[in-house]
């Protein structure tokens, strides 16, 4: 069975532009330090984590700053990416504050709830072989 890559392009180019995007809006003190108002965010692919990983080089605490970075799709309607730079410009303008804003949205839209992680951990079934 022959595989068409352009065809499957395509179709991951256009879930990713079906994707729901998350806006949060930036508390005014925050605004008025980095200039922007609204922020918003994606939940990541897998391949997206990955490329969040490979930029992080081993560092668990870059990593976080970066799965957030790559989260990061917009600010104030402009659209954002880790690939063009515009992600990276709008992270030095955020701040610290408005930077672990973006980690605590990151942990929310990654993060399964506890009752989530509960029930699914009370499912497991033993089988044999």
């Amino acid at each position: 069975m022959a595989i068409d890559i352009n065809q499957e392009l395509m179709e991951h180019a256009r879930k990713q532009a079906e994707r729901p995007v998350h806006f949060y809006t930036l508390p005014d003190d925050i605004a008025k330090v980095s200039g922007i108002k609204e922020l918003g965010f994606v939940e990541l692919t897998g391949q997206e984590e990955v490329n969040a990983i490979r930029r992080a080089r081993n560092d668990a605490v870059r990593l976080a700053f970066e799965l957030s970075q790559e989260s990061l799709r917009y600010a104030d309607n402009m659209k954002l990416s880790t690939a063009d730079g515009t992600a990276d410009q709008v992270w030095e303008k955020l701040g610290s504050q408005g930077r672990n804003l973006a980690l605590a949205v990151y942990g929310e839209l990654h993060t399964p709830k506890e009752q989530t992680v509960s029930d699914f951990l009370r499912s497991r079934v033993v089988r044999a072989g």
